[in-house]
């Protein structure tokens, strides 16, 4: 279980700092995103707690739909901090 808490916030910082950094139309695919989506969408990607949540939340479900098991989804929201801890 702690293996796919810390497989989930690796991937999750690494997907975080991957969308941060990658050129679209002159500006990072995130500021493009913040700028060019709707009000709930643009908040979330503004906020590194919203978006390593779920960021996890969606890495957690591939990694339970793999495992066919329902406990990594529960590993969500306590692998939010780690990631936000790996992005600092």
């Amino acid at each position: 279980m702690l293996t796919f808490g810390i497989i989930s916030s690796l991937l999750s910082a690494f997907s975080i700092l991957f969308i941060g950094r990658w050129q679209f139309r002159g500006s990072s695919l995130r500021e493009w995103l913040i700028i060019h989506s709707p009000m709930k969408l643009s908040e979330m990607f503004s906020c590194d707690f919203c978006l390593s949540f779920w960021t996890n939340l969606c890495v957690c479900i591939i990694i339970s739909a793999c495992t066919r098991s329902l406990s990594p989804v529960l590993l969500a929201p306590l692998c939010t901090p780690l990631t936000r801890l790996l992005l600092r």
